[in-house]
């Protein structure tokens, strides 16, 4: 599929920055507030953008808004070749935030559009989280390697080229007018009395309505999950190091092995069986719980590297999975706006991500043994939520059937 060598070359493009932005912004005398703020900014631009960007795909055509997206980013990183202000570096931010914004919702609304016709959302999700994450852990070891031999120009420089390559394969894509999300099978499914399924109106009872408890409750989900992720990260190197007494070999693999259990997650979530509707499966809980109770042995200083890493790698399979199968179900819920739920859905993820590094920085400050816990019970608080919306969401609606 063309859109997954798009979305592996726009992951792979900022896999290649990722090691060597902080190291570029200290060259040129940035401050670690600056460094933050970098950060900071570009997921705050997109976590506030995201749900207008889907929903100008779902009205307008989902490859001009790809397109868009791709443009900024490109500009925004090929901007890293002639920065010399480190204040400058927080415009560069803004921009990663903004083409991000346009990029992520118009490509996995066209790849669940072009994945048996809308009718396998988590299926078309885990494939484009797969890439994406696949192809961030590949860029991560090709930018540190390349800043070791060639330096922050060459990285720069291949980013770009990796952007520049992503708009030329998305130019060529056949455009598909969206018009408010494109009709799938059950849109043109005939009912009784001889119209179109989305032609009827709607029904507040349906179990495939989407209501503002069901978007809260998995709002909410994916907000924990962003906490989380974005607690847990950007403490774990020295985690490792100061905690668990890893050495900077071990460190890499350790991440290496999370990526992978990514890519696992995203490519085994249309196999995991649910119970129903957004229902998390067992499948996914288990291994949150696993990873919380090694937490726990960890602060207690009872757990070995090789459990930490375990561990952690289920717990990443798990986020990806529960991540994945909340978004799908939504999407699923109801025909039209597939880019707009998306980019709801996805900005409240970013949004935990936003307060994770407070949330992890509080617990490291206490006791760096209780940094992986606190993030695990976090997930743990996702996997809950998202396992109870449904049961809630069937007691409303039995309550409002005569």
């Amino acid at each position: 599929m063309p859109l997954l060598l798009v979305a592996g070359l726009y992951a792979l493009a900022f896999g290649l920055i990722k090691p060597a932005v902080p190291l570029f912004a200290v060259s040129i005398g940035a401050s670690a507030f600056v460094i933050g703020a970098y950060a900071s900014v570009g997921t705050a631009v997109n976590a506030l953008l995201r749900p207008t960007s889907g929903r100008l795909s779902d009205r307008t055509n989902r490859q001009g808004v790809m397109l868009l997206g791709l443009a900024i980013a490109a500009v925004s990183v090929t901007s890293l070749l002639i920065v010399r202000l480190p204040w400058a570096l927080l415009g560069v931010g803004a921009g990663v935030g903004a083409g991000a914004a346009a990029f992520w919702p118009s490509l996995k609304a066209g790849a669940v559009e072009a994945l048996g016709g809308g009718e396998r959302p988590a299926a078309a999700l885990g494939v484009v989280s797969s890439s994406q994450f696949g192809a961030s852990a590949v860029g991560q070891v090709a930018g540190g390697a390349l800043l070791s031999g060639a330096g922050y120009r060459a990285v720069f420089g291949a980013a770009a080229v990796c952007l520049f390559g992503a708009m030329a394969v998305s130019g060529g894509l056949r455009h598909r007018p969206t018009g408010g999300g494109r009709e799938t099978a059950r849109d043109t499914a005939p009912v009784p009395n001889g119209t179109r399924a989305s032609e009827q109106p709607a029904d507040l009872t349906s179990p495939r309505s989407v209501t503002r408890a069901r978007l809260l409750a998995d709002g909410v989900t994916l907000f924990f999950l962003g906490v989380a992720v974005g607690g847990f990260l950007p403490f774990l190197p020295v985690y490792m190091r100061q905690v668990l007494h890893a050495n900077v070999a071990l460190i890499g693999v350790s991440l290496a092995v999370f990526s992978g259990a990514n890519v696992l997650g995203g490519l085994s979530v249309d196999r995991v069986k649910t119970l129903s509707r957004g229902l998390l499966p067992a499948g996914a809980v288990v291994p949150v719980l696993l990873a919380v109770a090694s937490g726990l042995l960890v602060a207690k200083g009872v757990s070995p590297l090789v459990g930490f890493v375990a561990a952690g790698a289920l717990l990443a399979f798990s986020v990806t999975i529960i991540q994945v199968l909340v978004t799908a179900g939504l999407v699923g819920a109801s025909s039209g706006g597939i880019a707009r739920k998306i980019g709801l859905m996805d900005s409240s993820t970013l949004a935990g991500a936003l307060c994770g590094p407070m949330v992890g920085a509080a617990a490291y400050a206490s006791d760096p043994r209780w940094l992986f816990p606190v993030c695990a019970v976090s997930a743990l608080a996702a996997a809950a939520v998202a396992s109870a919306a449904p049961t809630l969401e069937r007691m409303r609606t039995r309550s409002l059937t005569p």
